[in-house]
């Protein structure tokens, strides 16, 4: 048997890991909590201990895998993490301890890695300029054009999330103002929320609501939806996108909302566009796709990208 990959996303809270073949199959996912305000050698000692027994069901050592890791503010180009905000890792030698564990690690910012993965297994099989927007904690994007992932000369091309939709509006997690993941993340959607009704609501709970039609909360999601538009319509207009994917807990509201953000796309998207591009939402696995992701970045390797 083709020894397989192990793949790893790195979350603020939660981190995902399991080995996958070669064709994509994902032979279990685990996960433990990343405990991000730990010094890194705490965390990779943890993500030791809970992948020995995987292991060895497989009668595997940590030196035969290769190893992809897809974690937040990451740039593959410059390897280290930059200002990376639910983590307190960025002085770490975050690198050069994983590629003393394993066989060969390729660590990669963690929307790069979901775009990555759309492309080997998901929606974007066969779509050369498509970008994905991962819609969590903050918004992830990660772009192909011409069959490329874009990454730049910094490692940090491609960060849709921070484009300004609002000027001199909502505070960012990155610190600059009025960015499309101030309002349509998980994180702005609830703070959406508390604004219009002063709850404090946290997004399992919000998402119910959603579901059962609750007026303030579909107030929320159709601004939202707003925000979405014009965001995708900044993308579409200037990379001539063919395909936009969303994924991410986020997204768990589904079809009905992807409806609203296709319906408001029309007064903002540049005319001769029209009927160019999709917006589709992922069909990996929520608990899937990030590890999925991972280990392409093992695969582009061996493909020689």
């Amino acid at each position: 048997m083709t020894i397989p990959i192990l793949g790893i996303d790195i979350g603020g809270t939660n981190t995902k890991f399991s080995l996958v073949t070669h064709e994509g199959e994902v032979l279990g996912v685990h996960k433990f909590h990343t405990n991000a305000n730990e010094p890194f050698e705490s965390f990779f000692q943890n993500l030791k201990l809970n992948l020995e027994p995987v292991l060895q069901s497989y009668q595997l050592k940590s030196s035969d895998l290769k190893v992809g890791v897809g974690c937040p503010n990451y740039s593959s180009v410059q390897n280290k993490l930059i200002n990376p905000p639910n983590l307190k890792w960025e002085n770490a030698s975050f690198f050069e301890i994983f590629n003393k564990e394993f066989k060969q690690v390729i660590v990669e910012n963690d929307a790069n890695a979901a775009a990555l993965g759309e492309f080997r297994w998901g929606k974007a099989i066969n779509c050369q300029n498509f970008a994905t927007l991962t819609v969590g904690t903050g918004i992830g994007s990660g772009i192909f054009l011409r069959g490329k992932l874009i990454r730049g000369p910094h490692g940090l091309a491609g960060e849709a999330g921070h484009l300004v939709l609002a000027p001199g509006g909502r505070k960012c997690s990155c610190g600059g103002l009025g960015h499309f993941e101030s309002y349509c993340s998980v994180t702005g959607i609830k703070k959406s929320y508390f604004e219009l009704t002063g709850q404090n609501l946290s997004y399992r709970e919000i998402v119910p609501l959603y579901k059962q039609d609750d007026l303030d909360v579909l107030t929320v999601y159709e601004s939202t939806a707003e925000y979405f538009a014009i965001g995708i319509s900044h993308m579409v207009t200037l990379l001539g996108l063919e395909k936009i994917i969303l994924t991410g807990g986020g997204m768990v509201v589904g079809k009905k909302f992807l409806e609203i953000i296709k319906s408001k796309l029309e007064r903002y998207i540049f005319p001769n566009l029209r009927g160019t591009f999709s917006i589709e939402l992922s069909e990996l696995a929520l608990t899937e796709g990030a590890v999925l992701g991972a280990a392409a970045l093992i695969m582009e390797s061996i493909d020689g990208n």
